[in-house]
């Protein structure tokens, strides 16, 4: 016989509230209320020595919020991207952003992957030319190969930009809604013109 709890509980309504209730050090509300509650009024009213607590603590905490509100920060993107381009990383986002009028996180994360295409491209191209590559003019089996490889990985790097740009470019781009009810029509991009069943004049048997 089955208890009377167990017949009137409802498992999703359970989960959703697990879910609701779950939270990690890592997780954005949690953080924020941390700064906001804690860290923020010390650093701007505390004493001196609350001050530069804060101020040490202020760079590990900020660390997790930078990373869930990565459509906007590029955090990850600058640490993926390495020291030298961290800027660049930062600054070619926001301006792709800008350019294609990019508001949802999908068109946001895309411009990250096009931006890490492009960084791996100019990453490739200094390995080739005065990065990484032993130098010398002498043709060994190691430096073809390692040269093979290398340009590999840029053409690979290459074709992920391009391929991330014309998907950002596809999802900007407005779908053309049809209705077509002739037998044959001509569609372009605002218009539609459609061919009747009448034949013309100048077309008719003779």
């Amino acid at each position: 016989m089955k208890n009377r709890y167990c017949r009137n509980t409802h498992p999703k309504k359970h989960a959703k509230k697990a879910l609701q209730l779950f939270t990690t050090n890592e997780d954005l509300d949690y953080s924020l209320r941390e700064l906001g509650n804690d860290i923020f009024p010390k650093l701007l009213h505390g004493t001196k020595k609350e001050c530069k607590e804060m101020n040490d603590l202020l760079a590990k905490k900020m660390r997790p919020v930078m990373f869930a509100l990565e459509a906007d920060s590029h955090w990850a993107l600058m640490e993926a991207s390495g020291t030298p381009y961290w800027g660049m990383a930062k600054e070619l986002s926001n301006q792709i952003i800008k350019e294609n009028n990019c508001t949802s996180h999908t068109e946001k994360m895309l411009v990250e992957v096009i931006v890490n295409a492009f960084i791996r491209v100019l990453k490739a191209s200094t390995d080739l030319t005065t990065g990484s590559v032993p130098v010398g003019n002498e043709i060994t089996e190691n430096r073809t190969k390692y040269i093979a490889v290398i340009s590999k990985q840029l053409d690979r790097a290459n074709r992920q930009y391009l391929s991330a740009l014309m998907a950002l470019k596809q999802l900007k781009t407005p779908s053309i809604e049809m209705n077509i009810k002739a037998k044959t029509a001509f569609i372009s991009q605002n218009q539609q013109i459609n061919a009747g069943d009448s034949k013309h004049e100048n077309n008719d048997a003779k």
